[in-house]
This record gives C-alpha cells, sequence and structure tokens, in this order.
C-alpha cells in the first residue's frame, strides 16, 4: 500500500475502504482501527469493541481486519490524525476484542484534518431515514460551497451512511494552535448552518476523534424499512489535496459567533424536511425516462438531466427538479414546452393519473382537499392516517418556478442568451417561508403564517390576512419591511412577492386565537404553547397590541431556592403563590373565576404578597407582575383580557 490508488481486491467495499486509508493517511503510518459493538459467536449479545494498528503498508492485514467485522459491528472507525507509531506494539497488524488501551488525545502527534461531521437530528442508537439522511448531505454541500467561496480548497466529500462528512487537510501547525483553529471553525459552521433537521457536530474538535471508515457497513440499532442499515462511501474527492491557507483558516476560526437564521429555537419552525416526500427516485427508475445526470446537488435541493424531452424529442436535455420544501418540478428550456409542468410529465406518462383539480371537482387546493379529507387518493401525499407522517410538519408546494434557498425568494425566469433560452434567478426576497394556512376557530379570518429573520437574524413570525394579497401589495409589503425582511426594490418584485404568498401552499394549518389561556387542551401564551400539540398549531393573534408582564427569568429551580422557600411558614405568602398555581386549573375543573381583596393597614406587606405571589407568572413591569386599579374602565378590560385563565394581581398604590 504505496500509493493512494491501491492495488483493487475482489470485494469492492474493502477495495473502497483501502482507497478510503490511502487518502486520509501516509506512507509510514500507524493506523488504529476500531470496530464498536461486535456480537460475539452466537450472534445474541453485543458489546464487543475489537481494535488494533495497522501499518499503513500492511494491505493484506487490513483486507482481513475489514472483512472480519464489516457487517457484523455496529461501525468501524479509524483515528484520523498521525498518532505515535509505536503504539502498533499494543496489537500489530490485527484486531483484538476488549483492547484495554486504545488511542488517546496524548497519542497524536500532528493534526492533519479539520472533520466537518454534519448529521441528521435523530434519537441517538438508530438509523436516519432517506429524508433525514438526503437532508445532511445536501447541508454539507452548502457548507463545502460556503467554504469554497471564501476560498477553501475542494474537500473530501462523503457519505456517512447516516450523514455527511467533509474533510479538509489542515496546514502544518503546533496541535494546540490547530486544535483553536478547528475549534473556533466547526462553532462558526455549526452556528451557521444548524437547525432543528440537521447539525454540525462540534465534538469532532478532540484529536484523536474516531471516523467512520469509509467503505464499510453503518450498522446503529436495528435495521428498518424507513431507518436503514447503509454503506459509508467517499463521493467526491479531489484529484490532489490541497490544505487550507492559514489565512482561510484563520478567518473563519475568529469569525464572530452570532445566531443564524437556522439556529433560532423560539419560534415554532415547521420544517421542510418531512417524511411526507414523494419518493422521486423510485418514480425515475420505474418511469422509463433516459437519464443522463443526476440526482446533483441544485439550491438545497437535487436535480436529473434527461436526455430528451418526453413531449418533443427535439428538445434535448430537459431536468427534473426536486426543492428544498420537497416541490417537484419539470422544465423544459424551449419556449413550446412551457407549459409542461410537474403534472403534466405526470399526466403523459401515467394515464391514469389524476391530479387534485381533477380528483375533487373543487378550488380548494391540493393540501386542503388532501389533509382535511384524509381519503386515500392515490396522490403524491401520503394519508394523515399513515403513522409515518407528522401532520404538523409537511413541506409547503411552492408556486411553479419558483424555489426558496439560503439566498431568499427567487423566480425562475427565462432569457435569451444567444439563440438559446436559459433560466435566470431573479432575486425577490430574503428567506421567507410560508409555514401554514391559518384562520379563527370560526374558520374565518383567513390568511398564511409566514416566518422569516431580520438583518441582525431575530426570528418573526406574522399571520398574514388573505385579503391584504388582493389589492396593492404596498401594504402587506410595507409591514415586511417594517419587521426587517429584505425584499428587491426592482418594478418585478412587489408582483412576483405576491404571486409566491399567494400561490404557495403550505400543508400545515394553524388556528388564531385572540386571548391568553385555554384553547382546547393548549394553554396560549404570547411567546410558547403549552399543551400536546397535535394536527395544528395555535397562534396569538390578539387585537389590541398589548404589553404583556409575562416573562421568564433563571430557572424553576433558582425560584423555588430564591423565592417559594421564603413562603414556607408564612399562610399569606402561600395563599398568594397557591391562587396563582389554582388560576389556569379553573378551567380544567369547570368552576367559575372569583377574586380576594386583601384588606389592611399600610406597609405591613400587601404589596409584598402581590409582588411573591406574581413572580410564579412573571415581571417586567415596575411593581413585578402587579397591574394598578387606578386606570380608566377601558383600560382595566383590556389588562383583564390580557390575563385570561391567569391570575390578576391588583394594586392600589
Amino acid at each position: 500500500m504505496t500509493t493512494p490508488s491501491m492495488r483493487l481486491q475482489s470485494d469492492p467495499n474493502v477495495e473502497h475502504a483501502l482507497y478510503a486509508i490511502g487518502l486520509l493517511f501516509e506512507p509510514a503510518d500507524v493506523i488504529e482501527i476500531r470496530a464498536l459493538n461486535v456480537p460475539f459467536h452466537d450472534g445474541v449479545r453485543r458489546g464487543l469493541t475489537q481494535a488494533g494498528y495497522f501499518s499503513f503498508e500492511s494491505e493484506n492485514a487490513l483486507v482481513r481486519a475489514i472483512q472480519s467485522v464489516d457487517g457484523r459491528a455496529e461501525g468501524i472507525y479509524v483515528v484520523l490524525n498521525k498518532l505515535n507509531p509505536v503504539l502498533l506494539a499494543r496489537a500489530n497488524n490485527v484486531l483484538k476484542g476488549g483492547l484495554r488501551n486504545t488511542t488517546t488525545d496524548v497519542d497524536i502527534l500532528e493534526r492533519r484534518w479539520l472533520y466537518v461531521d454534519v448529521d441528521p437530528i435523530r434519537p441517538a442508537g438508530i438509523s436516519s431515514t432517506d429524508v433525514e439522511h438526503q437532508a445532511a448531505l445536501v447541508r454539507a454541500m452548502r457548507i463545502r460551497e460556503f467554504l469554497a467561496g471564501r476560498g477553501w480548497p475542494e474537500p473530501i466529500y462523503a457519505d456517512s451512511a447516516n450523514g455527511a462528512h467533509l474533510q479538509y487537510r489542515l496546514p502544518k501547525l503546533p496541535i494546540a494552535r490547530a486544535g483553536e483553529m478547528v475549534k473556533g471553525s466547526l462553532q462558526v459552521l455549526a452556528a451557521r448552518f444548524n437547525d432543528s433537521v440537521v447539525s454540525v457536530d462540534e465534538k469532532t474538535v478532540n484529536p484523536a476523534r474516531l471516523c467512520k471508515l469509509y467503505g464499510t457497513l453503518a450498522c446503529k440499532g436495528d435495521s428498518m424499512p424507513d431507518r436503514p442499515h447503509r454503506r459509508s462511501h467517499i463521493l467526491d474527492a479531489p484529484e490532489q489535496l490541497t490544505a487550507i491557507t492559514l489565512e482561510a483558516l484563520e478567518a473563519l476560526a475568529s469569525e464572530p459567533v452570532a445566531p443564524s437564521r437556522a439556529g433560532i429555537r423560539h419560534v415554532p419552525l415547521v420544517s421542510h424536511r418531512s417524511s411526507a416526500r414523494f419518493d422521486i427516485v423510485s418514480w425515475l427508475a420505474q418511469s422509463g425516462l433516459d437519464i443522463i445526470k443526476g440526482p446533483e446537488p441544485y439550491n438545497d435541493g437535487r436535480r436529473w438531466t434527461l436526455r430528451q424531452c418526453p413531449f418533443n424529442p427535439e428538445h434535448e436535455k430537459p431536468v427534473v427538479l426536486e426543492l428544498l420544501n420537497g416541490a417537484l418540478v419539470y422544465r423544459c428550456l424551449h419556449q413550446s414546452c412551457a407549459h409542461n409542468d410537474w403534472r403534466a410529465l405526470r399526466r403523459h406518462l401515467e394515464p391514469n393519473y389524476k391530479d387534485w383539480t381533477q380528483r375533487s371537482g373543487t378550488d380548494e387546493s391540493p393540501a386542503a382537499s388532501h389533509w382535511k379529507s384524509g381519503a386515500s387518493t392515490g396522490s403524491d401525499e401520503p394519508s394523515p392516517e399513515d403513522p409515518k407522517v407528522d401532520p404538523v410538519r409537511p413541506p409547503a408546494i411552492l408556486p411553479n418556478g419558483f424555489c426558496l434557498d439560503d439566498d431568499g425568494v427567487k423566480r425562475m425566469v427565462q432569457v435569451r442568451d444567444g439563440d438559446a433560452l436559459k433560466e435566470d434567478p431573479q432575486w425577490i426576497c430574503a428567506p421567507l417561508e410560508v409555514v401554514a394556512y391559518a384562520r379563527t376557530a370560526e374558520n374565518d379570518g383567513w390568511g398564511k403564517l409566514l416566518l422569516f429573520c431580520d438583518p441582525e437574524g431575530v426570528a418573526h413570525q406574522w399571520v398574514l390576512p388573505a385579503a391584504m394579497l388582493a389589492g396593492d401589495t404596498s401594504e402587506f409589503r410595507g409591514k415586511l419591511l417594517s419587521m426587517g425582511l429584505k425584499i428587491s426594490a426592482s418594478k418585478t418584485a412587489p408582483e412576483s412577492l405576491r404571486q409566491y404568498l399567494q400561490m404557495t401552499e403550505p400543508r400545515a394549518y394553524a388556528r388564531t386565537v385572540e386571548r391568553l389561556g385555554w384553547f382546547g387542551e393548549t394553554f396560549v401564551l404570547p411567546d410558547e404553547n403549552i399543551g400536546p400539540g397535535g394536527a395544528e398549531m395555535v397562534l396569538l393573534q390578539p387585537v389590541r397590541e398589548m404589553k404583556h408582564r409575562l416573562k421568564t427569568s433563571g430557572s424553576v429551580d433558582d425560584w423555588r431556592c430564591k423565592v417559594s422557600s421564603y413562603c414556607s411558614g408564612n399562610s399569606l405568602l402561600l395563599f398568594g403563590v397557591s391562587c396563582a398555581a389554582a388560576a389556569p386549573l379553573l378551567h380544567i375543573v369547570g368552576e367559575q373565576s372569583g377574586g380576594f381583596h386583601l384588606v389592611a393597614d399600610t406597609t405591613v406587606g400587601k404589596t409584598t404578597i402581590l409582588t411573591v405571589a406574581g413572580s410564579f407568572w412573571g415581571g417586567g413591569g415596575q411593581n413585578g407582575f402587579v397591574q394598578s386599579w387606578l386606570t380608566t374602565a377601558n383600560g382595566l378590560e383590556n389588562t383583564a383580557e390580557w390575563h385570561n385563565n391567569i391570575l390578576l394581581y391588583a394594586s392600589m398604590n
């Protein structure tokens, strides 16, 4: 094993593993291979780790070791960075079960790799779904493109079997300095690219970190139809690995870590990544279409290029697109085919296919007709009764010609380039997600829930009344601009934005309520809801704006230690805090509301009782949660409305 090309073996998986070793290591290196949770010979008990040290040149020993555990171990790993060669004496070119000493950080002589591990968020010990897996691969491509734009070289891009890896070669640096650069870089990438679906693992910072040996099978948990075991492999590697320049590495590592659009979690984000996707890969495989390229990354989605257009064989290289939100697009660049979209392609290839307009016979959207009825229609969308579908988080369907990525909302328009037509994306606004249809409990006041971030990365959500889309665009554009959304100043942007908002079909639903407190089994608060969740969100949309005093500070343990512990033995303080806890329970037990009047001379503790009891719900005003009786009748009515199912503390002071 003297060159990265390696001598080919009969087993293609072992060949790939040797190829990976040739890329990741150098001649004369000693390599630790570690196989986790290898079953005993009876195949029942698990938990034995096998590890061994191998010289780079010992190809036959490497082949024997890999073949002995591949498919049996939960996973097979290598220590990426250069380790002390004397460790070969621990297990000389052989795997040993229960090896007491394996590689630690102090055994590393040189840090060679910046290891970016992009993993879908899921419970530990199980494989990822195909949708989760694809989300990680796409996110890694975005990171790769981002770093390329900052002058970074091409990395090794690998499929880890459940997620994705990027391996960047580090410049020659002292170990401590290299560690600082790796830590800073991973923190920046995590802040920029983490969200509720996929995350960059910051724990890969330690020098002796294990990495999947590409070419081997990953067997986390049991292999299930929706969470299968997969084989890791290298997707792309440059012909010649080039180290990151010190300047480019330092520039990234020293970048201030600020909240990103993706990383903000205090707003109820609705993920585009859903198990409700139509299986485009299987459909294409059975369609008979001649695919000459793909799938390949495209705007955070995927693209397949066909040899010819099925509507006109003289038209070459049309494409099928799967966008970020799961929407499917067919596009032929010839003007005569401009009307042939994805539904037209389905109808052309599937005589029995009927889209939603033909099925329902109404003007109702595919989202409404499907997710309300729950009927089995044979459509692309799965039934809500399917246990694999989370009806709260289905992806929206974008109108034909629109796409949404981290740069924002874009509309694909055809422009002439000489004698040919090409697609040109026109930027409309910063990322703006249409999350759900919203309406009142009486099924009135329809609108759409929008989600976006201002220039400082603060998340905003707003229910756009549907009526605003019927007239001039200035009203809703003014509202969005005032909340911090960046919108193009081009002449065509207002109408394109209106069409995007009006024609995007979210497949989630939300109820809007005007007051705090109970709505069904959900307790509605200004910034969050408490309850079991369900098929639709509940959004607070008050008629009148009011600055509430419901606040969170510290932890429950802090409150118990610093506030409630002092109530012990004081009947009045206990009474006040008990009232605070009892207020939301009256609705549950069907009791009428009421009040208590504390009467006493001044300076004997009435306000203290109210302040301590009010801390149960929050603070923020001059007197914490305590309101004042000294106001107008209308003012007191508004205050009471904002304390629905919550205790109202009022003082004469």
